[in-house]
């Protein structure tokens, strides 16, 4: 299929454009750097309805159906970092959900069925998952929440890699979808009464009293040190992965691999020996609170025998930017996998040739640059004009901080046979219907007439540890349950990248922020409903 560029996203200036996105992002980096939101004590000497650990999408999510749906008081936001947003707020891609009024807008035809069966078939591990078909089947009810309840278009769609429709949601607006979900969450809780948010607070342990389902928090001030006491109803467990704890990566690694039925060539595209190799050197995409504390918590507690599912799967994003001032630097700026979709390809940057369908899921694209055996796995993300334009609501800010640049071909390679390579691939990708690699969307394709005069927009990339697929085990509820897969206690939730056995071997693009919403929905009407029906 070849998509040309709609008149809908034209219509702005293209400097406005890069302006616009510019700012947005600006804005960003410095909402994320705002440092507190209330200084309230833990509140003491009672037993509140809910406590949420974690302020990224999925605890914003819960907290806020909690309090502006069901109106319940004392609800207690914990989040060991300095500002709200977590991982989330990085999210640059969009939502993944099918069906939805903006598809039927476009003219797209998608489905729940088309859906489960690309999450399925990334999934890997069986032909059924109900955890992952619960996003499937409630990508909807994201979708209205998203739209009605916190007022947000999400009217721009991608077909991102491993997907066969388009149906990853952003808005038009210019700003980054993690940050305007952040944001606007943010907006409806920070000044309602009946929340305490706490920043800086981390939790420590947690113990259950059985007889009456009361849970006792242990939370520590990581500023002063000191130590508090909270007692919750429902505790939920919303912390997130772990992909900036490359010493617990490792040890899940290392036991999986020590497994006496470990088949390395079973599922794994990229071997667990070979990211185990690789390891050290990886770059991240993560905050440095993606730590895994939580799950250091649940595993000293042998004896609320807590399951946990797919540790050893991590997922390897294949574009992470390599920032030319600080090319070192073992945290990278994801490089959206939407600049992909909408018409990005891949250069070997030594044979100038393309090497993989650049939308085909993230572990099969990661490979891919692996088995070039480029020094420090460093390729090419290569774009046309129209190809820049399209996403200027995301490269106004890379073109700012220097990742993405705008060249002639001549200028980036010195050698001519090199220079003709990279001019007969970028040609032949536009030109010829069917696509060697198998790609079948293609947009904002390069000029029919390109030489090595013409301009295209280029980034040095690489692989980058970016999501963490194992966790703790919950049932469709989002409630916790153990080895025997009973729930463990009416009260005890997880949701988001912290749980485990939703995404299996590889995670879909879009569905970090589909997982949040659809499980932040659940479990808070979960609870709200429960403290209704008294």
């Amino acid at each position: 299929m070849v998509f040309h560029l709609s008149k809908r996203f034209t219509k702005k200036p293209f400097l406005i454009k890069l302006i616009s996105a510019t700012l947005s992002f600006s804005y960003l980096l410095y909402r994320m750097s705002i440092n507190s939101t209330k200084n309230l004590d833990l509140t003491k000497g009672k037993t509140v309805p809910a406590i949420v650990i974690g302020s990224g999408l999925t605890g914003l999510t819960v907290t806020d159906i909690l309090v502006n749906k069901y109106n319940l008081n004392n609800i207690v936001l914990i989040e060991k970092f300095g500002s709200i947003g977590g991982n989330s707020i990085k999210a640059s891609s969009g939502i993944s959900v099918s069906n939805s009024e903006q598809q039927h807008a476009l003219n797209i035809d998608d489905n729940v069925d088309f859906f489960y069966k690309d999450l399925i078939k990334s999934y890997k591990l069986s032909t059924e998952n109900p955890l992952l078909q619960k996003l499937s089947i409630d990508c909807n009810k994201a979708m209205d929440y998203l739209n009605h309840d916190i007022g947000l278009s999400l009217d721009k769609i991608s077909q991102l890699g491993g997907h066969s429709k388009r149906r990853t949601h952003k808005s038009s607006n210019g700003m980054p979808p993690g940050f305007e979900m952040i944001s606007s969450l943010k907006k409806r809780i920070i000044d309602n009464p009946n929340v305490d948010i706490q920043l800086k607070t981390k939790l420590i342990d947690f113990n259950i009293d059985f007889s009456n389902g009361i849970k006792t928090c242990m939370f520590m001030d990581l500023e002063t040190g000191k130590t508090e006491k909270l007692y919750t109803d429902n505790l939920i467990l919303a912390t997130g992965g772990f992909s900036s704890n490359k010493n617990l990566i490792k040890n899940f690694l290392e036991a999986e691999i020590n497994k006496p039925d470990y088949n390395s060539k079973t599922h794994d595209i990229i071997s667990k020996e070979l990211i185990l190799q690789k390891l050290d050197t990886l770059p991240t995409s993560n905050g440095e609170f993606a730590t895994g504390d939580l799950l250091e918590i649940l595993l000293a507690k042998p004896n609320l025998n807590f399951d946990f599912k797919d540790l050893a799967e991590v997922q390897i994003h294949p574009t992470g930017f390599i920032d030319p001032k600080d090319p070192q630097n073992p945290s990278k700026i994801l490089a959206g996998e939407q600049l992909r979709g909408n018409g990005g390809i891949l250069i070997n940057p030594l044979t100038g040739a393309r090497f993989v369908n650049e939308l085909d899921t993230r572990d099969k694209v990661t490979a891919a640059i692996f088995q070039q055996n480029i020094p420090n796995d460093r390729v090419l993300l290569v774009l046309s004009e129209k190809g820049a334009e399209y996403n200027m609501d995301t490269i106004g800010f890379y073109q700012s901080r220097g990742l993405i640049r705008k060249v002639k071909i001549n200028e980036l390679f010195n050698d001519e046979k090199l220079k003709e390579k990279v001019v007969s691939e970028l040609r032949s990708y536009t030109i010829l219907k069917n696509d060697r690699f198998g790609r079948d969307l293609k947009m904002n394709l390069f000029d029919d007439d390109l030489n090595e005069f013409s301009d295209i927009y280029v980034a040095e990339i690489t692989p980058i540890l970016h999501y963490t697929m194992g966790g703790i085990s919950i049932n469709e509820k989002g409630l916790i349950i153990d080895t025997n897969s009973d729930v463990i206690n009416d009260g005890l939730y997880c949701a988001g990248e912290q749980s485990g056995g939703v995404h299996g071997k590889n995670r879909l693009g879009g569905c970090s922020l589909l997982e949040s919403v659809v499980y932040g929905l659940t479990v808070g009407n979960e609870i709200g409903s429960k403290y209704n029906a008294n």
